[in-house]
């Protein structure tokens, strides 16, 4: 009897000792669990703010873009428009319209004299004559040695070959066409002293004006003006021509110089 009092009590010993191992456990069980899911708690507060955060930078980018792509927009449209003012004020403006159109046969012309100039040169390439080139060179070095001795040696070219000299010097002024008129008034009065000298060769005294500086002989009494002269100072007035020639002579010898310089050059 006593021996099984013994060991219910001894049973129930170990159970109290197992029950209380049990607790023991589901109380450490509860705090680890307490623990993780505070810890979960704090991971999803963080991963909330940090996807916050990058939605409000991703908000913050797009928001962006859309003001730089509407500013590139508004920029494009101002270009456009001024280009498409200027353009419009070229095709309405007929001075403008001619320039362009004269820009492109320039153009055009240049291109084609590019294109000559390059089968030119190639077949001059394929077909020169070293022989034959170095005996031109030769040649045009010798005969510019001899202008130039000439020139120095100070021999006269005759009144008629300077006449024709002035003339087409003149004729040359008076055909120039330009939209500026200060150059029109300068090609007018420099075209005024030179008539001066070719009346002078015409009536073969020209040596004669500039060696002793008599007054240069009035430019009515030539025969020689040519029609484009006529057009081009028809609404001149008689103390023009009377202030060229008056200038002129001061300006004799270089003017003379420079042309006889260029006809022996011819």
């Amino acid at each position: 009897m006593e021996v099984e009092q013994n060991s219910n009590e001894e049973l129930i010993e170990r159970g109290l000792t197992a029950t209380e191992r049990a607790v023991d456990s589901i109380r450490e069980g509860d705090l680890v669990r307490r623990h993780t899911a505070l810890e979960l708690r704090e991971l999803q507060v963080s991963t909330h703010a940090d996807f916050q955060q990058l939605r409000d930078l991703m908000r913050e980018f797009d928001d962006q873009i859309y003001r730089e792509r509407t500013a590139s927009l508004k920029w494009m449209e101002k270009k456009l428009e001024t280009a498409r003012a200027t353009a419009d004020q070229a095709l309405s403006s007929t001075l403008m319209s001619k320039d362009v159109q004269l820009l492109e046969k320039k153009v055009h012309s240049l291109k084609e004299s590019v294109i000559k100039v390059n089968k030119a040169y190639y077949e001059y390439e394929n077909t020169v004559d070293m022989k034959d080139l170095m005996e031109q060179v030769t040649e045009m070095v010798y005969r510019t040695e001899k202008k130039e001795k000439e020139a120095l040696a100070g021999r006269k070219t005759d009144e008629q070959s300077l006449e024709q000299a002035f003339r087409a010097a003149i004729e040359g002024l008076y055909g120039l066409k330009s939209n500026n008129p200060k150059v029109m008034e300068e090609a007018k009065k420099l075209a005024a002293e030179l008539r001066v000298f070719r009346d002078a060769a015409s009536n073969k005294n020209f040596y004669a004006m500039i060696s002793k500086g008599n007054a240069a002989p009035s430019t009515g009494s030539s025969n020689g003006t040519t029609s484009s002269e006529r057009n081009f100072s028809s609404g001149s007035s008689a103390s023009g021509a009377s202030s060229g020639a008056s200038t002129s002579s001061s300006a004799g010898t270089s003017s003379f110089t420079t042309l006889s310089s260029s006809q022996m050059s011819i």
